[in-house]
């Protein structure tokens, strides 16, 4: 499959019968696309990343990226940081979006530390990093699990 996105008509099919979102190959391929649509203001939110990690992220910290979808984070980070400036770790629970993401980042900053990792971001031990990026993934795990994770991320900075 290339990397090319195509528009999101996932849902404009009638279904026989209800099916179960999932962040499958077919949401991979139009996700740049869905995500534009359905969130107003994330091109801004993606611009901002860069600019608060200049200002704020200590020289080769880490950065971790939960729910890093495509890897649109760490392209951010990477086109307004130089490649020693921080370490990125993207961490999504689809295989096919930590696949895409991989592959992407590979491409596109080869220069730049940058690991993607499939995994659950509920059950990871992290390490000291300066910077966690949680874009609309926390609204995706059970309320009674929120807390505890949060709790884990603040105290890994």
């Amino acid at each position: 499959m290339s990397n090319a996105s195509y528009r999101d008509a996932i849902f404009s099919t009638p279904l026989d019968r209800v099916a179960r979102f999932s962040f499958d190959e077919r949401v991979v391929a139009c996700f740049p696309d869905m995500i534009r649509r359905s969130v107003p203001g994330y091109g801004q939110i993606l611009g901002m990343l860069g600019l608060i990690a200049q200002r704020h992220l200590r020289h080769g910290a880490r950065v971790y990226d939960l729910g890093c979808s495509l890897g649109a984070g760490g392209l951010a980070l990477a086109g307004q940081l130089a490649p020693d400036a921080f370490c990125y770790t993207g961490i999504d629970l689809s295989p096919a979006m930590a696949t895409r993401a991989r592959e992407t980042l590979a491409a596109e900053c080869p220069d730049h530390a940058m690991t993607v990792l499939e995994g659950d971001i509920r059950h990871l031990e992290y390490q000291p990093a300066g910077m966690i990026v949680l874009n609309f993934t926390l609204q995706f795990l059970p309320p009674e699990d929120r807390d505890a994770l949060v709790e884990r991320l603040f105290a890994a900075l």
